[in-house]
């Protein structure tokens, strides 16, 4: 059973994902995914289906949901929290060789809060976890912990809690083993994005990206390429959110640059077969666009736009020469739109 036949059947039963509304239904994808993987996941249920249609339940305990999924060389790693009302704590699920085993949480933690996990794969395999703690929205600081196939270390403080607030938390490992985190975190002004990168086993000081220009940065999101990562995430350019990208480069930030128009938000990458692939929204007229980066990330080769679809996040589900098909879990079907080559 193929995803959106999956889809389609899920919405249609009388129980089960039925008796959820359709928007908590949400499909999840890795930044990076050679098998294709897609996470459909909702309160308390999720499954795992990759490329070919192969699908697996991920046993989910009551109030968890998942958020985040990673390849591995053996399978794939997923990660979540489990909400009570009171508090908030990490869940992690991994599989390898077809069997799912839940993984214990990073230990010594005593915040209320723990939110917005992101899974850092090193050499195919799970290298560690990165995540956002606090009492409060308020208090929220920046956590890392690593795991050795066995057991997390435990936790770092890499970021401490500000006066305002952090959020839109992004990392991946680089090449050369290096960690690179990016988060949103709000200044007393304005939201602005900051970053740090652990070289070994030190943490460096958190910094701002660009400088700050007393408008909005929200939504970062990071993606490896050759050399380094990229980073995209959206400003406020006085009217609304445009897109921007950054390169990330023998440890520094190459100057951002913006892509689409005025009104492009909620930026997302994925990576598919040595291309890297931008997917985003525009606010007015509302449609969702599917950019292809050229070599080296410096700028967009083309892209296809696809109107007045919903505004759930897709999945990319299929790229070709032609174009690009993505899928929303309140349709039956994927929509395909053509490329459109950009001068």
């Amino acid at each position: 059973m193929t995803l959106r036949t999956w889809l389609a059947t899920a919405l249609l039963l009388a129980g089960g994902w039925a008796g959820a509304a359709t928007r908590s239904i949400e499909l999840v994808q890795p930044a990076e995914s050679p098998n294709g993987l897609i996470l459909v996941t909702a309160p308390d249920r999720a499954y795992v289906e990759d490329a070919d249609g192969r699908r697996q339940r991920v046993p989910l305990r009551r109030d968890e949901r998942l958020t985040e999924i990673a390849d591995t060389r053996s399978g794939w790693v997923v990660a979540g929290v489990k909400d009570t009302g009171v508090h908030q704590r990490l869940v992690v699920l991994t599989q390898e060789s077809g069997a799912v085993r839940r993984l214990p949480p990073p230990p010594g933690q005593t915040e209320l809060l723990r939110l917005r996990p992101i899974l850092l794969i090193h050499r195919d395999r799970l290298a560690g976890m990165a995540w956002l703690a606090g009492d409060d929205f308020r208090t929220l600081a920046v956590f890392a912990a690593d795991w050795d196939g066995a057991a997390w270390s435990p936790p770092v403080r890499v970021v401490p809690a500000e006066p305002g607030n952090q959020t839109g938390l992004t990392g991946l490992v680089l090449a050369d083993g290096s960690w690179l985190l990016v988060w949103s975190q709000f200044d007393g002004n304005d939201d602005e994005i900051f970053w740090s990168l652990r070289r070994g086993a030190a943490w460096g000081d958190a910094r701002q990206l660009d400088l700050d220009i007393r408008v909005p940065d929200i939504t970062p999101h990071l993606v490896r390429q050759s050399g380094g990562a990229l980073l995209a995430w959206s400003r406020y350019d006085g009217n609304g959110y445009r897109t921007l990208l950054a390169r990330f480069a023998a440890g520094r930030w190459h100057a951002p640059e913006p892509v689409g128009r005025s009104g492009s938000i909620d930026p997302r990458f994925s990576r598919r077969g040595g291309t890297t692939y931008l997917i985003y929204r525009t606010a007015w007229p509302p449609n969702w666009t599917v950019a292809r980066l050229a070599a080296g990330g410096r700028r967009l080769e083309s892209r296809a736009v696809f109107p007045e679809a919903p505004p759930e996040w897709p999945a990319l589900q299929e790229v070709g020469t032609q174009g690009v098909t993505l899928t929303w879990p309140t349709i039956r079907s994927g929509i395909e739109a053509p490329w459109e080559r950009l001068p």
